[in-house]
């Protein structure tokens, strides 16, 4: 049976966040109490006035026994320290910054006496409340101007807000313990722990109370060392957590311990051991809850909640003091202040955790880099692309290789015409009427608007499924009884969401309306996938042909000038091992594909040659989007010369609008 806390503790399914939320709220009802009748009254909280420690102590050292424990993970797993504060600065400062803005720029002049634009001129009223509480080593700033200063707790406007100061601390103390103990000395932290924590147990007789009074005096402008009594705990809690995390392999953690704990602090109630043994009971227990598997995904909204709640109960009391009883004014604090912190967290939170997430992930990072391209300029875009890709510029005013062309065609030549030429399905009809001699064209067996109309029982027993407007994806069924039609779907409905003209730059695919449909299956006897000849051609002359094999291990290029001698141009990555064989109606092919490129600048006639039989696959306008990388530097050149822009160029650019 697994006991040790690393055997148990999973970081994907935990109870963390949940029990952060339910400690806020318990924040909330601990505060609704001064809130209501005042800082002067004996009503205070049952569990507060049962155990003899403040409710807010014990979670506030909650709160930070978690931090320390997520910490020293978190920092490990920084890839340095400035990523590390970085993440930590996310975390804290721009849920901080929007309360406090809200709080003095919206709320205080509502509230105030002072006429809104007399009180939003007058800068000095709220500034300091502002900057003070951002620079987080100055004293807590608790209110602003005359606002609420009628209410049972008076003046203050966030009263939760003194805690975060520590929090950062906190954040650069496990730094220092790191560097000093914890990267090479692992095993003496917690000979450290426990002179912390004895020292903490003795501050509570009061003997360091005369130190904290000449500490608070000497710097009365460090925020923490002001509050140097309260500092000494919260440290003790978090390192408490540390300990937790860096001994986790040898740490037990078990209900019935969690159970103990508990007892022995009702034992202890009203004593001064209670404070004493909070300092080692919470930490674990709160850990324990905190590795409970329930399986409720939630947003963590409980730092907003924790932030939010004071200036909402105070708003509460200011309109409905003396017309609700405590139990409403409880229940009202609990859900105004959540729902305000579920709306502030998608404002403040989640945009940076969705950042986070696509830089932490390539596959994201490269899906949002292409929308942010897709909304520059259309040349910066490509050039962008062009270097991310090669790593080298783009030269659009003179193109001289066979990529830049391609993205000159790309960027100044191609429109509607290609777009209707490129769709799988549409290009069809134009080839048929033509009536080219020799040239077989797949039959289209079935088109879908939506994949979950395919059908298995409408279908021939060999078929294949492809898309209309992109480049592979191609689904071969060779026998129905074991084809996987919902995987098929799963692909498919993927590539239909899919806009090459987005995700390529290849803007003339924006003319093409996606569709799925289902071809007839072309069936080789001599290879398990038909050799795809693939022919450059330029204003109705053909210049080379690229043949691709190998599919089923691996695609490998050869490339054949017209009379089928072996061009050396492909990388070796992509270069196949051997030579094609010459097809049987080489010439034929020839012929069909300088028919299907007349006018045009630059197109790739793709043909398959079938148990002698021609048949057309597709046009393509852009290979591999202008990124052709299975050529050589100076084959690029040689293919370059391929196409000719000088009939194409923008100041000549009407020959070529006529002959659209």
């Amino acid at each position: 049976m697994k006991n040790k806390l690393k055997e148990i503790y999973d970081k994907r399914n935990n109870s963390f966040t949940i029990l952060s939320i339910v400690m806020s709220i318990l924040i909330i009802y601990y505060h609704c109490y001064p809130l209501f009748f005042g800082i002067a009254s004996k009503n205070r909280d049952i569990f507060t006035k049962f155990m003899g420690i403040s409710l807010g102590e014990v979670i506030v050292g909650a709160f930070f026994a978690i931090s320390g424990f997520m910490i020293v993970t978190s920092l490990n797993n920084s890839k340095n320290i400035g990523n590390y504060f970085k993440k930590r600065f996310v975390r804290i400062f721009p849920p901080l910054i929007f309360c406090l803005l809200v709080c003095a720029l919206v709320i205080a002049p509502i509230l105030s006496d002072i006429p809104k634009w007399e009180f939003l001129k007058n800068t000095k009223l709220y500034s300091k409340y502002i900057f003070d509480n951002i620079f987080l080593w100055k004293n807590t700033q608790y209110g602003i101007a005359d606002i609420f200063i009628n209410n049972p707790y008076p003046a203050a406007i966030n009263g939760s807000i003194w805690t975060i100061k520590h929090q950062f601390f906190m954040y650069i103390l496990i730094v220092a313990i790191n560097f000093a103990i914890l990267k090479k000395h692992k095993e003496y932290y917690k000979y450290f722990f426990y002179i912390l924590l004895v020292i903490t147990m003795v501050s509570f007789t009061g003997k360091y109370d005369a130190f904290f009074k000449d500490l608070a005096k000497n710097f009365n402008n460090i925020g923490v060392l002001v509050e140097g009594n309260q500092l000494l705990k919260l440290i003790c809690y978090f390192c408490a957590g540390v300990f937790i995390n860096v001994y986790s392999d040898r740490i037990i953690i078990k209900k019935k311990y969690a159970a103990f704990g508990l007892l022995l602090l009702i034992l202890c109630r009203k004593t001064i051991l209670i404070r004493c043994l909070c300092l080692l009971v919470i930490p674990y227990v709160t850990i324990y809850l905190g590795t409970l598997k329930f399986n409720i995904k939630v947003n963590d909204i409980s730092y907003q909640i924790y932030i939010w709640a004071f200036p909402i109960q105070q708003m509460i009391m200011y309109y409905l003091g003396g017309k609700i009883n405590l139990y409403v004014y409880i229940a009202l604090s609990v859900l105004m202040s959540c729902a305000v912190a579920y709306v502030t967290y998608y404002i403040t939170e989640w945009p940076f955790i969705k950042i986070r997430k696509v830089f932490n992930d390539p596959i994201l990072r490269y899906k949002w880099y292409n929308k942010l391209l897709w909304i520059l300029p259309k040349k910066y875009t490509h050039k962008r692309m062009y270097k991310d890709h090669l790593g080298k510029e783009l030269n659009l005013k003179n193109p001289v290789d066979f990529n830049e062309k391609l993205h000159y065609l790309i960027l100044n030549i191609y429109g509607k015409k290609e777009g209707k030429l490129s769709d799988k399905i549409a290009v069809k009809e134009c080839i048929l009427s033509k009536n080219i001699k020799d040239l077989y064209v797949p039959k289209t067996l079935k088109v879908y608007k939506n994949v979950d109309k395919i059908k298995l029982d409408e279908l021939p027993d060999k078929f294949v499924l492809k898309c209309n407007h992109s480049s592979g994806n191609v689904i071969i069924c060779n026998n129905k009884d074991t084809f996987d039609l919902e995987n098929a779907k799963c692909i498919l409905k993927k590539v239909l969401k899919q806009n090459f003209a987005k995700v390529c730059y290849e803007y003339h695919y924006n003319y093409i309306k996606p569709f799925v449909y289902a071809e007839e299956y072309l069936d080789d006897s001599n290879h398990k996938n038909p050799l795809d000849y693939k022919i450059y051609c330029s204003n109705g002359k053909a210049k080379s042909i690229l043949v691709c094999s190998e599919r089923e291990s691996g695609l490998k290029l050869s490339e054949y000038d017209l009379d089928w001698n072996r061009i050396d141009c492909i990388v070796d990555s992509f270069k196949s091992s051997y030579d094609i064989p010459k097809p049987n109606n080489l010439k034929k092919m020839i012929n069909i594909a300088e028919q299907l490129s007349k006018d045009i600048p630059f197109v790739r006639v793709d043909l398959y040659e079938i148990d002698n039989k021609i048949y057309f696959g597709e046009l393509t306008f852009t290979p591999a989007a202008g990124i052709c990388t299975y050529y050589t530097e100076e084959s690029l050149i040689e293919h370059g010369k391929y196409i000719d822009l000088n009939a194409y160029k923008k100041k000549d650019n009407d020959v070529y609008d006529k002959k659209r």
